[in-house]
């Protein structure tokens, strides 16, 4: 996504918005999502200083997959913010940091690397899912297994036979 920044020079000092998708090219999110949906919706502010675009703003991106302990599928829309200053080309701060050369910003990687920090480590079906029995794999979200296994024993529990 581009922001067009003979607009902001002119108005210099004065936050702009605009909103727009951007089509995010990102392994986690296939290793992470059956069939995801690479389209993130963005709104975005950015300002024009008179030496670097400060923006800012939110994105929202479509996640499907099966939740990580129970299996289950799972349909959701992942939010997530951003916000960092883009600097000229010219201005050799260092690897992190996100340039702007000419009249116009390209937005794309600072979203993309907003979105990657902000995804979950797993994705659940809901916080607190219970996943499955490790003896019969009954669901535990939907109630309790009748396999006889003892599933409150600790894995520490063949400690205890140590001498």
């Amino acid at each position: 996504m581009l922001l067009d920044l003979n607009l902001a020079k002119a108005q210099s000092g004065n936050i702009l918005s605009t909103q727009g998708e951007i089509v995010v090219n990102c392994d986690i999110l296939e290793a992470m999502c059956d069939k995801c949906d690479n389209v993130c919706k963005v709104v975005v502010e950015y300002c024009y200083n008179g030496e670097y675009v400060e923006c800012r703003g939110r994105g929202l991106i479509h996640l499907k997959g099966n939740c990580y302990r129970c299996g289950e599928k799972v349909d959701t829309l992942h939010e997530f913010e951003f916000e960092d200053n883009i600097l000229p080309a010219n201005s050799n701060v260092g690897d992190d940091a996100y340039y702007f050369k000419g009249d116009t910003v390209d937005i794309t990687k600072l979203v993309e690397d907003s979105l990657i920090t902000s995804l979950p480590a797993q994705l659940l079906c809901k916080a607190d899912c219970k996943g499955l029995c490790p003896h019969c794999y009954t669901n535990l979200n939907f109630g309790v297994c009748e396999c006889g296994e003892d599933t409150s024993t600790s894995p520490f529990a063949v400690l205890k036979n140590i001498k």
